[in-house]
């Protein structure tokens, strides 16, 4: 979820304009009953509260930790995936399938980059298979570099937008100097983030290939840690001041995204617990706002059977999302296993899906959006 900006609750201009008013929402959980995304008792577990309880139990100190994770294994790491392949596949339905025209009104991003990632890797394919190694493997680096500086930046991204989405439910409104604390208060973690990739890089035994370049000194990622520690102060401060002018606590949907985001990138248990882990914790984010999305959207379709038409989507999403991201890579690299280029296919996979899903979620939640207006107001 890129920069999403209320409609609702928000004296602020910061990042964007609102659209006109909106027609009544035909929602049948109008006024109290609407300013919730799931749950007004589940919500702020579903964007934060399972992360802090995961960080706890992950933690080195608890020994469950690492990259080791003993404990992720058989159908808590189906889970893990299932909801991170979820979350892919509704961005598909909520991107594409809004009609042509929305594609076309957002087609660098929906229709040239896929285009773009598509004869990159094909590119790298042909050079492996005519014996040009050395090249494919350097366009391979490059895309995972490409994915894992972008990581940070799309998650942070998507902690404003649920905080901001959490502030408009609640009816907390925010103020100029609020909303920029907490729009580019996560920025350094994106940076810390991406500055592992900048300076050690990840391993070829996590990939198979060196995910990263060593520019950058290793003192690099010390003082980013600091700087990120001054950020969670800066922040905590912002909440205090609203809750100081509110005069009641920030709903737990505004904050637990900003720390479960602390806790994960500058205190991480570990590389792979913090990649399947904070994955499935972003995906579900992801789906806790999808979900109003979608019911807002079925509304508006005048869909006869709505448990039908959300169970079909989800449904549908799930099964795309694995077999996009896990079960084809998994087939793929196991069918070109003995060809020059079996070695690479997974990971072009992984970098094209992840790299077309960050450029989705680009502009999917644009402020005035669609789907931003059906996630705050409901169904028009």
């Amino acid at each position: 979820m890129a920069t999403v900006v209320p409609l609702e609750g928000d004296t602020s201009s910061a990042g964007g304009s609102s659209p006109g008013p909106q027609a009544a929402p035909a929602d049948p959980g109008a006024g109290a009953g609407r300013r919730r995304l799931v749950s007004p008792r589940l919500d702020g577990w579903l964007v934060g509260g399972v992360g802090i309880v995961a960080w706890v139990v992950l933690a080195r100190p608890f020994g469950l930790g690492g990259d080791g994770i003993p404990t992720i294994t058989g159908p808590f790491m189906w889970l893990l995936l299932a909801i991170t392949g979820t979350h892919f596949g509704i961005s598909y339905h909520l991107a594409y399938g809004q009609g042509r025209a929305e594609v076309r009104r957002n087609w660098p991003a929906l229709v040239g980059v896929p285009a773009a990632l598509g004869v990159v890797s094909f590119a790298v394919v042909v050079a492996a298979v005519l014996g040009a190694g050395g090249l494919a493997v350097l366009g391979v680096r490059l895309l995972l570099v490409s994915v894992f500086t972008l990581t940070g930046w799309h998650y942070v991204k998507q902690a404003y937008g649920v905080a901001r989405v959490g502030a408009s439910l609640g009816g907390l409104p925010l103020d100029r100097a609020s909303t920029r604390v907490l729009r580019y208060g996560l920025y350094p973690l994106w940076f810390l983030n991406a500055s592992i990739v900048w300076t050690r890089g990840y391993r070829p035994a996590s990939y198979g290939f060196a995910g990263g370049f060593e520019v950058f000194p290793p003192i690099t990622e010390r003082a980013l840690e600091v700087v990120a520690v001054v950020s969670l102060v800066v922040v905590g401060g912002a909440f205090v001041r609203l809750a100081v002018h509110a005069r009641t606590l920030p709903p737990a949907t505004m904050w637990t995204p900003y720390l479960v985001a602390y806790l994960f990138f500058v205190w991480t248990p570990g590389h792979v617990s913090t990649f399947l882990v904070l994955g499935a914790l972003h995906g579900l984010q992801y789906l806790v706002c999808a979900h109003r999305a979608e019911v807002s959207w079925g509304a508006e379709r005048r869909e006869p059977r709505p448990v039908v038409w959300w169970a079909t989507v989800f449904g549908t999403a799930l099964a795309t999302g694995m077999l996009l991201s896990y079960w084809l890579p998994m087939w793929l690299g196991g069918a070109m296993a003995s060809t020059a280029a079996g070695p690479l296919v997974a990971v072009l996979l992984f970098a094209y899906f992840n790299l077309h899903h960050y450029a989705v979620d680009a502009v999917m939640w644009r402020s005035g959006g669609g789907h931003v207006r059906r996630i705050v107001k409901g169904p028009a």
